[in-house]
């Protein structure tokens, strides 16, 4: 998806539950469920 294509509200929404994120055990519980292995090993 294209950077334009984005759902502003939706990307700020993303940011919030972020900043929600205490330990990090729940970060990369976050990002596991969020990305693919392939999207994690290429960040």
């Amino acid at each position: 998806m294209k950077r334009d294509q984005i759902n502003k509200a939706h990307e700020a929404d993303l940011y919030e539950a972020i900043l929600q994120l205490d330990t990090l055990a729940e970060v990369e519980s976050f990002f596991h469920d969020l990305c693919t292995p392939a999207e994690l090993e290429g960040l």
